[in-house]
């Protein structure tokens, strides 16, 4: 269908390992699978562990506008869409998995972030590791085009970290949420403003872990006014992280693993073997949530506060049948990801699901002391399996998402929504319309936006016995903002 890197041969041990994707393994790191394997007892969040890993972010520019154009074909469309997904990342997760050991803590639609961490292998050792992996990403996927007849440019960016991490289990018990956070997760994110196309970016701790380690051979120079490196070369050698997932699982494991971060769409089609079911175009309101920045440590105090956070987030969420599609937390904050409309709960009334969850997340937070903002667009997306059957997610890409985004960074502390979600919510929500159009990274022309204030109060619930006296110039104020 388009060009690629080479082809590798697979291991018996890759077909093994793809002979357990109907399970629930393929769609959790390894990180929590060996957890529940040395204690298969269900977990009573919030907990949290800590542990040393050399961390890799691989951005994947290109697959948004792929999605969108490809869309647009309809059936054909997604079965394009599918096989391109399927050949890139089965290819990048060949790299990642079998040769270099490492385990994919998650997706991000078009990114994935990975960790190699051991008891037996030092920091500088798995830094070495994943140096290696990211040189060998770098040249099997630079000058990647497709071939489907848009000639589509696919550019990877990488970046690298090291140091202490964080691992935190919070939520509902029976939809327990994993949390990776740590210093480590926020020198990529200050790495990631200096890499571009092609480039090896390495914070200034991964390069320090790197020399500690002989013979690895690293070569690259510092990013003039900061602290961050550009890697060029390194030798490949030494040990691999030597962990295996057991196969098959114990029955006792998966009854465990089906607490973990596994929506009822996953969960369903997973046990009747129909994983492949999953990819569709569908539309659906997409809701991003983003919290201010809690200063993680080794305390308590911080994994109480995400715990509670997630909790209210989630009965919301769940109230009005969405699907936690993400959560993280970088050096940017909190950042939760739900979206409204996915099988097997799809409604026409999507848009006023998402709006409701909205305000009761904003309202509930703020009995805490804690301001939101948040965006809200509707639309048609991809929503589907991303990966390979050795590790796998259940993701949503498209334009929707990324405006999503944008305008919870541009609705500063407030509900933003697009003008889709309004036509399908005014009659039941309080709704202002913004004078200026707002202009959105990665959009050619402003577009109009609502901040969303509350819900409508419906007519059967006001009196008859009473009216407003006076207050003309007030009430024709809130009736002109209604409107």
């Amino acid at each position: 269908l388009f060009s690629k890197p080479k082809e590798t041969k697979k291991t018996n041990q890759t077909e093994s390992l793809e002979d357990d994707f109907t399970t629930h393994a393929s769609f959790l790191p390894n990180f929590i699978i060996k957890s529940v394997v040395a204690n298969p007892v269900p977990p009573s969040p919030p907990t949290y562990r800590t542990f040393q890993a050399a961390v890799m972010f691989v951005d994947i520019s290109g697959f948004t506008n792929l999605t969108e154009r490809l869309g647009k074909l309809g059936d054909i469309g997604i079965e394009l869409l599918t096989s391109v997904l399927n050949q890139f990342f089965g290819e990048l997760l060949h790299i990642i998995i079998e040769i270099y050991k490492g385990d994919v803590l998650q997706f991000g639609g078009d990114s994935v972030l990975i960790i190699w961490e051991s008891d037996s292998l030092t920091l500088p050792q798995l830094t070495w590791i994943a140096s290696q992996c990211a040189v060998e990403i770098r040249s099997s996927f630079q000058d990647y085009v497709t071939n489907d007849g848009s000639n589509t440019r696919l550019s990877v960016y990488v970046t690298l970290g090291a140091g202490k991490m964080f691992s935190l289990s919070v939520g509902n018990s029976d939809n327990i949420q994993a949390v990776f956070v740590g210093d480590p997760i926020e020198q990529i994110s200050r790495a990631m403003t200096h890499c571009k196309p092609g480039q090896i970016a390495v914070s200034q701790e991964s390069w320090a872990e790197l020399h500690k380690q002989r013979g690895t051979g690293a070569r690259g120079r510092q990013i003039k006014m900061s602290s961050t490196y550009l890697l060029t070369s390194v030798k490949q050698g030494g040990e691999r992280c030597p962990w295996v997932r057991p196969h098959p699982l114990p029955e006792r494991v998966k009854g465990v693993l089906r607490n973990h971060c596994l929506s009822k769409t996953v969960l369903r089609l997973a046990d009747e073997g129909q994983i492949d079911w999953l990819r569709q175009l569908r539309k659906v309101t997409v809701v991003f949530v983003s919290l201010p920045k809690l200063p993680f440590d080794s305390g308590s105090g911080f994994v109480q506060e995400m715990h509670q956070y997630t909790k209210i987030m989630q009965t919301a969420i769940l109230q009005n049948e969405g699907m936690i599609n993400k959560l993280i937390m970088d050096d940017k904050g909190i950042l939760l990801l739900c979206v409204f409309g996915l099988p097997p709960s799809s409604s026409h009334k999507t848009a006023m699901r998402g709006a409701t969850t909205a305000l009761e997340i904003k309202n509930n937070l703020s009995f805490l002391g804690l301001r939101c903002s948040i965006g809200i667009t509707t639309g048609r997306l991809f929503a589907g399996t991303v990966g390979s059957r050795l590790r796998q997610e259940y993701t949503v890409m498209g334009d929707v998402v990324n405006t999503s985004a944008r305008l919870m960074k541009g609705s500063e502390l407030d509900i933003m929504c697009d003008h889709a979600t309004y036509l399908k919510t005014k009659s039941q929500l309080v709704c202002i319309k913004e004078k200026k159009l707002l202009k959105l990274k990665g959009k050619e022309e402003p577009m109009q936006v609502y901040k969303i204030i509350d819900v409508a109060v419906p007519p059967s619930h006001l009196s008859t016995s009473s009216c407003v006296i006076g207050r003309n110039t007030e009430r024709a104020i809130l009736r002109d903002r209604i409107r």
